[in-house]
Parts: structure tokens; C-alpha cells; sequence
């Protein structure tokens, strides 16, 4: 029932509650509908007007927000059938712009031919008027019904100005003013009257922008302001006609910041405003404070493109950007795995008030298609119902947010999915191969998201423009996916200039006449997965109204594509396995899987959810993980620029991101929770938020819980190559984690998969990475690490020498808090971190180190630039295990004199050394971190996977690092029971309380959890060809064996191939885990018994 006095009946009324009713952009009705005197009904609103016309049999619509306005119609029953139409416009009597044209709606789309809008942008003041008729034809020959009843709204000025006192705005600039809602709108109020520039002009400064009208070019007016977090630019006539017929066919934006070069863009008119030459331009996306200018230069009539006339007066605007993020309240801390899990509804919450209240949905066409947009309007619609209101305006809004995100909706149109092809390609420009435009799909992720979760906030109309229009990817899985074709417009150049291209680029194109037209490019992974996933999920909901075997995930073959497809990263982890910021897309996709899916297929999802959030819990130390990963290899930490220095900055690993959600911020330098989460995740904790899986309990305890010891490997091992790809490298990883300290190995070179690495500069390759000591305390950026750089360079350095807090290689990095960067390097090194430092605090460990220049470099009697600095290594120890720092100075020295045997004193690489650790461990090992050299008989050339390091005390390291299956742990026995441990036992974790998911108004109890994931030997499954992957309710889960080939049926659990894991000594005994439901599962390995709960089980 209405809330408004008047009320709407009949055809009218069936329209306006379509549109969102009071709460739509037409608002109440002002009075009761009337008729025109000529059969048409009329009724007014408090923005706009809906007419019902007996002759057209149409309903017609049209309504105003600020400078955005819609003008729709549909028919009203199938009298008439039309597959063209014609729109006019009028200001005060007066065509405009758009007038008399004509157009045709896609036919294959439902309800496409039946209704339309028309969406477009205002610039003065005056009074707007629309109409529309049928057509037979596309020459506007034969349209028998007529015109519908002009239907429009009043562009005028506000009465009751608040501020008497202020500076008078008068004129056109006064129309532009109150077309922005005047002192309540985002220019604000007056700081000054209006002034005349040098060239005629006027201007007049407010509070957030300025406006000024230039009569040169028919009073062109442009506006300025600053709305949170972006500029926003626009220009058009204040008049009509413009002056002198002067209607330039394309602008110069320049535009000037205090630091920085200019920006140039050359912009055609805007197809979105009704006028003549009125445009729109928006800066956003990490735009710097500081004053901004832009300069606007309108093109001559008829005058070359590019080619313009004198600059408009230069507006500008101080631009001061919100502090970024936000401080969680004592609600909303985590700290511990049962805090984390107890305050993470208002963890989730708070970044969502934060994240709708930072960003703009503009109710028109939108000037971004990406990611971004899709996450802000999820955010401002989660903002709405965690307000319980429909009326919920966000902070800085001027409508209620939902009427604002349905009318963004509306004006959303699909465009390509896939990556922009630029990214692959850069290199081939100069042979014409035009840019495909791609990247809806990290949109329509969110989009998918929409339909599901807030279908009761979205209109009628809204709802069914999201089914037919915007989930563009439906039906069967589409095999054209896994590749791109680019620069297919070669034949554009004739024949001779393709085998010209051909002879050039050898394997690509072949060479000769008659040579392929295209180039085939392989889909990246993060791409597949958003495109299928959002396809899988799309069909799902056309099945509930269309059964056709097209969107039938099971009948047409396209749910045991996705179970393979998923089963592929289960075997080897995913390609772009750690990636920097792709993972993001990734998780993105499971996460919708495993929420929205069918149960196979959801399980699945969630098995490699939990196996990626454990991965990060025993791979990172306080949220901070600097291990090896594929793409993009621009992202791999350096001291600089200043992004990629911090190790919490926003070109961070994508998971430290995630688990800032899910246990919160890491904790401040006193110990105390955490409390700041930066802007830059605010898009990443709201996908773990609302999604509702949550990692397994060992996530939370083995993030969180500072106590325990381990060492953790991942082999990737050979998966299968991917379409017009090649084979892809079999990535290593290795981590050791002790209280005090994570020691983590760079890995080696690993080829993209994906071909033609040399084109793409190798940069979605995985590069090898700083051999690296984290101390778990002290917020340290990457220049102030202990590492072992790559040598002699990313394509042939081999950084695996990492083995319970021992590393060797070359080009040992001691940052300058440590030591005087002035002094050589050179010698033994031990330092005492178990001391206050100003600086970083006791971080409870000691470090000894041994520095030499190359012994190789004097071989021929001169140094050699062909070695490296330095050959090293660093040992690491917690500072408990030793009775004084004295003592352990005094036994690393005195145990290792005749280290390096002879009368050398330097290092030598392919050389057997043993370090004698003061804590009594015998460390065996050899220094050889490059590739393409033979060091001796033992490492031959191009020798990456075999381990430079033998013994670490009694923990013997693996020969061949080929050898390892997916992920082991040195704390479980090759049986999958507990090992002995040198670590003390922890007591068990409880986690108390219930989770309530923000996407449900009821509070769930908690749901038993699968055991975490645990460390043992288990190896991929030898030949598995499918994979089965449902979810039955069972109170406990429990491993069995494989019920023989991996296939899509129901009843069967789960076969994953291997085991990842934490330090079983230290899991869990009990807790919960909130999910969307229980699983059961099943290993393919050491499966003759049940394994106990907490130790050894899970993925």
C-alpha cells in the first residue's frame, strides 16, 4: 500500500509500481490521473508523468533526476506489433537533438519489441517533452497508429533559497545551478559572485566546483564539481539554438593536476544527452589531491578531428579525497579465531556503510563497465537491507540508493567478456592488429550476484532487464572461450602485408600467402572462470522459466565440463596459481559457485576455496605472504615504487586482502587487534563477506595463531595444456613458519602456459622471487627484509634454497636497519632481534649470516661481472631456543671455522658445505641458484627442480622437488599420522557462538566443520578422468576410498586428489565453521581408515 496521498489506478498504476512505485524515480503521484481531452489519460508525479494512449495502445513514461532523464514506453496488450520506432524531443516547444530518429530492437531478446526506453542527459532549463510511434518500416513511411501525447517535466528554480546572504547566482549559470538541485546539489553553495574573464566569459566558484558560459560558442556552458570520490565534467548550450549554428563535432579535454604531466583525451558528443554537443567526463580511480583543471577546447565546425578552436575559460576545483578505509569499531575486531569468527557480521557491516558511502551511483549511463561499478552497487544495495529500509538514502545521496542503483541498472548494456586484447599483444600494434575491447565479465560476476541475492530490492522491469539483457554469457559451455582471435583484420592490408607479417613473426603466422588471419590467443584462466561461472549460474535461472536443454547445466553436458574444468586446479593448483591481482577474479568465481550453484558443483567450489584459504593461513605470516606466482610479473615486490615496498599496500598479495575480512586487520605493534581496513580491499572484503562460505577452521587458527612451527611445500606438477596454449611449468613453493619468523623461497622461472611469452614480455610468466625472512613482528616493507636476491636474472635464477630457517644464494640483501649500507659486505654477520629496537620492536629471533665475494670471480686473477656480489647464506632461529644471544654468536663462529675447506676464504658455488648451527643442528648444502650453468657433475645445465639444500638437522629435504605432490608438510608422517614434533603442543581451539550470514535475517547455528586440510604424502591420482563432487548432509565428514572413475552423480562424495595442509600437531580439535551446508568427502590416498578429525584431514 502507497504512503503517498494520491494514489495511481489502472494502467498507469500497473506502470508506476513497475518502476519502484514512491520509491521509483517518478515518486508520489501529485494528483489523480486525468484525461487531455483527446482520450488519453494522464496522471503527474513528483518527477515526471505517465500517460495511457487508447490509439497507440501504449503506456509512455518520462521522469527527471538532476541532469539525467528516461523517457520509456511499452504496449499495453498485442494489438499492435512494431519492429520500428520514432522519437521526438522538444524543449519548450522546440525539437531537439534526437528528434525524428529511428531505430529497431533485437527481436531474439523476450519483451525487446513490446517496450524501450530512451535514456539520455539535460542541460538547461525549460520545458521537456517527449512522443514515440510504431513504425512498419524503417523510413518512417508508414506509422498508421500516430503519436502518443507529449509527455515531459519543467527544468525551472528552486524556491526558498536558506542562504540569503550568500552571493546571487543569476542567468544561465543560475539554470545550470538549480539543475543540480542549487545549494542542497554537489556544486554547493555560492563562495563569490560571478566574474568576467578576459574572453567574454562568465564564471562563478561554489563550495565543490564551479560553472561557467562562454558565448562564443552559443553560450556553451561547462560545470565542475567534486562528489566523493571523483571529478565529475560536463558541458553543453545553456541556450537554444545554439548561437550562430556554432555545434562542434568533437572536444579536447585537457587536463592539468599539480604534480604530473597534462592528460589529453579527444571526446565525440555524447550519444547519452538529448541535446545537441553536450558531453560528460568523469576522473576517478586513484585521481591524486590537489587542484585539478580542465581545459575544454570545442571543435570547429567542420573541422579536421583533432583539430579545435580557443580554449573555454579554464575551470578548476580543489580536490581533497575522503581519508581511505575504515576503523572497525570494538564490534567488529578479530584477533583471535573465535573473535574473528564472533564479530564478523559487523566486520562486514562496517565495510559496507564505508564502501557505499565512498562512491557515486549515478542513475545514468554509466562512464565505467568494470569491476568497481559492479561492487559498488552490491555495496549500496547490501547497505539498504542491513538498513531494513527502502527509503535508505547512503551519506552524500539525493535519492532513496535503491531507485538509484535500479535506474543504473537499467542503463547497463552487455559488451564483450574476455580480456582486452591489448594486454596480450602490446608488441604487435605496429602490424595494425586493432584492440578488442573486452572485461565485462569481471562486471557480470557482480551482476550474477545481483539477480541472486537482491532480486526483493529490485524492480519489476529491473529484474527482467537482468535476465534478458545483462546476463549476456547463457547455455551450453561455449569451447570458443578458451581462446581469443586477434588481430583478424590483417587482411585489411592486403595479402603481401600478411605473409610479410608471417615471414616475421615465424610460429604465429604462418609464412607465404594465403597465412592465417588471425592470431590464437589463449583466454586466461581468472577470465574462463568468471565467463563459465557467470554462464553456469545465468542458465540456472533461465531454467526456472525456460526448460530448454540449453540452459539444463546437467542435460547439456555443461555441469561435468565445469566438475573437470574445477577437478584440473584440484590436481595442480589453478595456472595463475598466487596471482597478483588475478586471484581476486578467481576467488571471485568460487565463491559465486559455492554459493549459488547446484550441490556438485558448489562443493567443489568450496573444496578449492578451502584449499586456497589454507594454502595463504600456512604460506603467510601476520597476512603477509611473499612467495612465487604466475601473473603478472610486474607485481612482484621491490623497494620500488613505494606500492610494491608494502607488504599490506594495494598491490599486495590478493589473499591478505580477503583475510582481512575473515580474521580481521592484523594486529597493531602493542598486540591489540587490529582496527584500520584500507579502501583499496574494500572490494575484496566484500566478496568474502556476503559471500557466505567461510574458510575451514585451520584457516582462522593456523592465521591467527602465532605459536606454532612448520614446513610447508606445493609442486604443481604438469597439468594439462590449455587450447592454443603449451605445457606450463610445474610451479615450487616452500615455507617455514616458526613463532618468530617466516622464511620463505622464491621458486624459479615458470613459462605463462599460455604461449608466445616472448610477444607479451613475459609478463604473465612467473618470475623467481627474494628468498625472504619475515619476523612475524614489526610492520616491515620489503627493503627492510633479510633476502637473497635473484642472480644472474628472472629466467634463470633459482631461489628454492630454503629449508627450516636455513637459505643459501646469491646477492644477500641486509637491509640498512641492520647494518651501514656504506660498509662492505663481507664476512660473518649475526644480529640480535630478540633485542627493543626503536624502529620495530623485540622480534624474539637471531640471525647469523656468512658473506663472501664469489671465490669464481678470481679464477683468471681480475673480478668477473659474470658472478653475482656475493655468494650466502642466513640461518634463523628463535632466540628461546638458545641461552644468550653470546652463546648463540659465540658457537656460530667457533663451530664453523673450517667451513670452507683450504686456504680460500670465499664461497664457491656447486661446492658440498655443512653448516654447523649453534643450536646444534648439521646443515648440509651446496650454493647453485642459477640455471644456466653447470655447477660441476651435481647440477647440470638448466637443473631447476633439484634441492640445494640436503639436511636440516634430522629433516631431510626432498632430492627432486618434482617428487613432492601438491602440497606436503613436514609435520604429518608418510601415513598420515602425527609426526613427532619439535614444536610444544597447543591446546585445542573452541570457537564459540553462532555466524549470521548478512545475507540472511536469521541467525544460523553453527554447522560442524570438515576437518582442515592436513599434511601428508598423498599424490595426485594417477588417472582420474572425472571428477564427482556432491554434498550430502552428514554430521561428520570422513575420508574413504574413491568410488573408482571422478563422474557427475549424485550420492557420491567428493574425490580430491591430495592433502594441503597445516602442521597437524597443531590443528584443531573442535570447532565450527560456518557453510551453506555440510559435506561429505573422500581422499584417494592412505584411505584404509578413517583419519581423526584435526589431524591429516580435509583437502
Amino acid at each position: 500500500m502507497t504512503t503517498c496521498v494520491h494514489d495511481a489506478v489502472g494502467l498507469i498504476g500497473d506502470r508506476w509500481r513497475e518502476t519502484g512505485a514512491e520509491l521509483g524515480p517518478l515518486g508520489c503521484p501529485l494528483g489523480p490521473e486525468a484525461d487531455d481531452g483527446a482520450g488519453n489519460r494522464v496522471q503527474v508525479f513528483e518527477r515526471g508523468e505517465i500517460a495511457w494512449c487508447p490509439r497507440q495502445d501504449m503506456v509512455v513514461t518520462c521522469y527527471r533526476l538532476r541532469d539525467y532523464a528516461c523517457f520509456e514506453w511499452q504496449l499495453a496488450s498485442e494489438h499492435y506489433h512494431y519492429e520500428w520506432w520514432q522519437f521526438e524531443a522538444f524543449i519548450d516547444g522546440r525539437r531537439l537533438g534526437r528528434s525524428a530518429s529511428l531505430f529497431t530492437y533485437d527481436g531474439d531478446v523476450p519483451h525487446r519489441q513490446r517496450r524501450g526506453r530512451m535514456p539520455m542527459r539535460i542541460q538547461s532549463a525549460g520545458r521537456y517533452e517527449f512522443e514515440i510511434r510504431g513504425c512498419d518500416d524503417p523510413d518512417g513511411d508508414r506509422c498508421e497508429q500516430g503519436w502518443t501525447k507529449r509527455i515531459g517535466f519543467t527544468v525551472g528554480h528552486r524556491d526558498g533559497n536558506p542562504f540569503p546572504d550568500d552571493a546571487p547566482v543569476d542567468g544561465l549559470i543560475a539554470d545550470r545551478w538549480h539543475l543540480y538541485d542549487a545549494w542542497d546539489g554537489p556544486l554547493g553553495r555560492p563562495t563569490g559572485p560571478a566574474v568576467t574573464t578576459a574572453e567574454g566569459a562568465r564564471q562563478q566558484t561554489f563550495t565543490n566546483g564551479q560553472i561557467s558560459v562562454d558565448p562564443r560558442f552559443g553560450d556553451l556552458a561547462t560545470v565542475l564539481y567534486t562528489d566523493r570520490e571523483a571529478v565529475f565534467f560536463t558541458w553543453g548550450p545553456a541556450s537554444y539554438p545554439e548561437a550562430g549554428g556554432m555545434r562542434p563535432t568533437h572536444y579536447r579535454v585537457d587536463w592539468h593536476r599539480e604534480q604530473g604531466e597534462p592528460v589529453v583525451a579527444y571526446l565525440e558528443p555524447d550519444d547519452a544527452w538529448v541535446e545537441f554537443s553536450c558531453g560528460g567526463y568523469q576522473l576517478r580511480d586513484g585521481l591524486p589531491a590537489g587542484r585539478q583543471e580542465l581545459r575544454l577546447f570545442p571543435g570547429l565546425p567542420d573541422s579536421p578531428y583533432g583539430e579545435v578552436g580557443p580554449a573555454q575559460p579554464v575551470p578548476s576545483v580543489l580536490f581533497q579525497p575522503r581519508p581511505g578505509g575504515v576503523d572497525l569499531g570494538p564490534a567488529a575486531l578479530g584477533g583471535t579465531p573465535a573473535a574473528a569468527v564472533a564479530t564478523d557480521a559487523a566486520r562486514i557491516r562496517a565495510v559496507v556503510d564505508a564502501f557505499a558511502a565512498s562512491g557515486t551511483v549515478l542513475p545514468s549511463k554509466q562512464l565505467y563497465h568494470n569491476e568497481d561499478l559492479g561492487a559498488l552497487l552490491v555495496a549500496h544495495l547490501q547497505a539498504v537491507r542491513d538498513h531494513g529500509d527502502g527509503r535508505y538514502t547512503v551519506p552524500g545521496g539525493w535519492l532513496p540508493t535503491a531507485t538509484m542503483v535500479n535506474e543504473a541498472l537499467l542503463n547497463l548494456r552487455p559488451t564483450s567478456v574476455g580480456t582486452d586484447s591489448d594486454k596480450d599483444l602490446s608488441d604487435l600494434q605496429w602490424v595494425y592488429c586493432r584492440k578488442i575491447n573486452g572485461e565485462y565479465d569481471t562486471l557480470l560476476k557482480h551482476l550474477v550476484a545481483i539477480a541472486y541475492r537482491y532480486d526483493d530490492l529490485l524492480q519489476p522491469r529491473v529484474r527482467a532487464h537482468l535476465l534478458d539483457w545483462l546476463l549476456s554469457v547463457r547455455g551450453r559451455h561455449d569451447e570458443a572461450v578458451m581462446t581469443k582471435q586477434l588481430c583478424c583484420n590483417w587482411s585489411e592490408l592486403g595479402a603481401a602485408a600478411v605473409a610479410a607479417a608471417g615471414i616475421f613473426l615465424g610460429p604465429i603466422v604462418l609464412p607465404g600467402l594465403g597465412g592465417p588471419p588471425c592470431i590464437p590467443i589463449p583466454e586466461s584462466e581468472n577470465h574462463v572462470l568468471l565467463i563459465e561461472s557467470s554462464r553456469y549460474l545465468t542458465n540456472q535461472l533461465l531454467h526456472r522459466r525456460d526448460p530448454a536443454v540449453d540452459f539444463d547445466n546437467g542435460a547439456n553436458g555443461f555441469r561435468q565440463w565445469m566438475l573437470n574444468y574445477l577437478q584440473v586446479a584440484a590436481r595442480h593448483d589453478f595456472l595463475e596459481f598466487n596471482a597478483r591481482p588475478y586471484l581476486r577474479y578467481t576467488f571471485n568465481a568460487l565463491l559465486n559457485l559455492a554459493e549459488f550453484a547446484d550441490d556438485e558443483v558448489s562443493t567443489a567450489a568450496q573444496l578449492l576455496l578451502d584449499y586456497l584459504t589454507v594454502k595463504f593461513a600456512v604460506s603467510s605470516s601476520r597476512l603477509r605472504r611473499l612467495g612465487p606466482f604466475r601473473r603478472l610479473r610486474d607485481q612482484s615486490y621491490a623497494e620500488d615504487p613505494v606500492g610494491l615496498n608494502d607488504l599490506y599496500g594495494r598491490d599486495a598479495d590478493e589473499m591478505t586482502a580477503f583475510f582481512h575480512h575473515y580474521t580481521g586487520p592484523p594486529p597493531l605493534a602493542d598486540g591489540s587487534p587490529g582496527k584500520h581496513i584500507p579502501h583499496w580491499w574494500f572490494i575484496e572484503c566484500l566478496l568474502a563477506g556476503l559471500a557466505p562460505y567461510r574458510p575451514p577452521v585451520a584457516a582462522y587458527v593456523l592465521a591467527l595463531d602465532e605459536t606454532w612451527t612448520g614446513t610447508h611445500s606445493f609442486h604443481l606438477g604438469l597439468r594439462p595444456p590449455i587450447p592454443a596454449g603449451e605445457q606450463a611449468d610445474a610451479g615450487v613453493e616452500s615455507y617455514y613458519r616458526s613463532p618468530s619468523f617466516l622464511l620463505t623461497s622464491g621458486g624459479i622461472f615458470l613459462n605463462s602456459g599460455y604461449a608466445n611469452d616472448g610477444i607479451a614480455k613475459y609478463k604473465n610468466a612467473a618470475m623467481p622471487q627474494p628468498i625472504t625472512l619475515l619476523p612475524t613482528g614489526g610492520a616491515l616493507t620489503f627493503d627492510q627484509l633479510i633476502r637473497l636476491d635473484v642472480w644472474p636474472d628472472v629466467r634463470s635464477g633459482v631461489n628454492t634454497a630454503a629449508f627450516h630457517g636455513f637459505a643459501c644464494g646469491a646477492n644477500l640483501h641486509i637491509p640498512a636497519w641492520l647494518k651501514d649500507p656504506a660498509t662492505p659486505l663481507q664476512g660473518w654477520y649475526t644480529f640480535n632481534l630478540d633485542a627493543d629496537r626503536p624502529e620495530h620492536g623485540n622480534l624474539g629471533l637471531y640471525v647469523a649470516a656468512l658473506v663472501t665475494a664469489p671465490a669464481e670471480i678470481y679464477d683468471e686473477g681480475q673480478p668477473s661481472s659474470a658472478w653475482p656480489t656475493n655468494w650466502a647464506f642466513f640461518y634463523a632461529v628463535e632466540a628461546t631456543s638458545m641461552p644468550s644471544f653470546e652463546e648463540f654468536e659465540r658457537r656460530t663462529i667457533e663451530d664453523n671455522r673450517d667451513l670452507i675447506p683450504g686456504d680460500s676464504s670465499s664461497l664457491r658455488a656447486g661446492v658440498d658445505y655443512v653448516f654447523n648451527a649453534p643450536d646444534g643442528k648439521r646443515i648440509e648444502f651446496v650454493i647453485a641458484p642459477s640455471s644456466d650453468r653447470q655447477f660441476g657433475e651435481r647440477f647440470a645445465k638448466g637443473d631447476r627442480y633439484s634441492m640445494r639444500i640436503r639436511r636440516v638437522g634430522n629433516a631431510t629435504a626432498p632430492a627432486d622437488l618434482q617428487q613432492l605432490p601438491l602440497a606436503a608438510g613436514s609435520s604429518c608422517g608418510p601415513s598420515g599420522t602425527p609426526a613427532a614434533s619439535s614444536s610444544s603442543t597447543r591446546a585445542a581451539w573452541t570457537l564459540h557462538g553462532s555466524w549470521t550470514s548478512p545475507m540472511s535475517s536469521t541467525r544460523r547455528a553453527p554447522a560442524r566443520s570438515r576437518a582442515p586440510p592436513g599434511t601428508t604424502s598423498c599424490g595426485r591420482p594417477t588417472s582420474p578422468a572425472r571428477w564427482t563432487a556432491s554434498a550430502t548432509a552428514t554430521p561428520r565428514p570422513r575420508w574413504s576410498s574413491p568410488p573408482g572413475p571422478w563422474r557427475s552423480s549424485a550420492g557420491s562424495g567428493p574425490s580430491h586428489p591430495t592433502s594441503a595442509t597445516p602442521s597437524c600437531t597443531r590443528s584443531p580439535a573442535s570447532g565450527t565453521r560456518p557453510r551453506r551446508r555440510p559435506t561429505r568427502t573422500t581422499c584417494p590416498c592412505n584411505s584404509a581408515r578413517p583419519r581423526t578429525r584435526g589431524c591429516c584431514t580435509g583437502f
